[in-house]
Formats: structure tokens, C-alpha cells, sequence
């Protein structure tokens, strides 16, 4: 009888500890979802304008050197004195996912991605590539 007991008395207090716990989760789920409501819309009214594609939020941090043009998107810190030998650097790394730009005509360039339903397609001519990576007109 005193087994028996002791198994009910361990069950009640386990539901009693159980049924705490879950209130406890959903009592800190309740204030995470909360937080997470408030700064969304505090992110949400400081954002000034929609998101911009990577390449081109990057292009704006590429800097001159005397070696040549620094910063640019997957340099991976190495810096590139023309334009073929940055686009030569993307198309090497393209063998591991990341986008480059291939000559589809003379002057004119098209963004290759490997997942193309994810993008709009992307050209862009020779002068504006150079402009976009902060290389001086040829």
C-alpha cells in the first residue's frame, strides 16, 4: 500500500511541476513574442527605405588604393587593380555558389546566379561595372 501510495503522491507532483514548467513556457514564450512585436516595429519605423541587393550596398564601401580598388564584394581582403582581374576573382569563386559576371556580349555583362528563380536577372555594361566597383573609366 505505502508503494502504492508513493507512486501516487510521486504522480501528482510530477502533473503539479509539469503543468508549472509548461506555464512557465508559455509565460516566457508570451514575453519573448512581445519583445520581439515591440522591436520589429521600432526596426520597422527606423528603416528608411527597403532593403538593397548586397552588390550593390557593397559598392559603396569599396575604396582607392594605391595597389588599386579595395573592399569590393567576395575580395575575400585582397585588392584588384582592373576590372578583368576582380571579374577573373568572381568567376573562381563561382565554383562555390557565389555570383559573377559573364561577358554576354562585347560591353555587356549579366549577373550569373545559381539559383536564378531567387533573383531578377542583373546586366550591366562595361562602364557601369567599372563605376559599380569603383574603377576608373577605360
Amino acid at each position: 500500500m505505502k508503494k502504492v501510495l508513493s507512486l501516487f503522491v510521486s504522480s501528482i507532483l510530477m502533473s503539479i511541476f509539469t503543468t508549472s514548467c509548461q506555464q512557465q513556457i508559455v509565460q516566457s514564450e508570451a514575453s519573448a513574442q512581445h519583445d520581439s512585436d515591440s522591436s520589429v516595429s521600432e526596426s520597422a519605423s527606423e528603416i528608411a527605405e527597403p532593403p538593397k541587393d548586397p552588390v550593390t550596398m557593397s559598392q559603396k564601401k569599396c575604396s582607392k588604393t594605391p595597389e588599386g580598388v579595395a573592399g569590393l564584394p567576395y575580395a575575400h581582403g585582397k585588392v584588384f587593380a582592373t576590372l578583368d582581374e576582380y571579374l577573373a576573382h568572381l568567376q573562381q569563386l563561382s565554383a562555390i555558389d557565389l555570383p559573377y559576371w559573364r561577358e554576354v556580349r562585347p560591353g555587356v555583362y549579366e549577373q550569373v546566379v545559381h539559383m536564378p528563380e531567387a533573383t531578377t536577372p542583373k546586366t550591366a555594361t562595361r562602364e557601369e561595372l567599372l563605376a559599380m566597383y569603383c574603377f576608373d573609366s577605360e
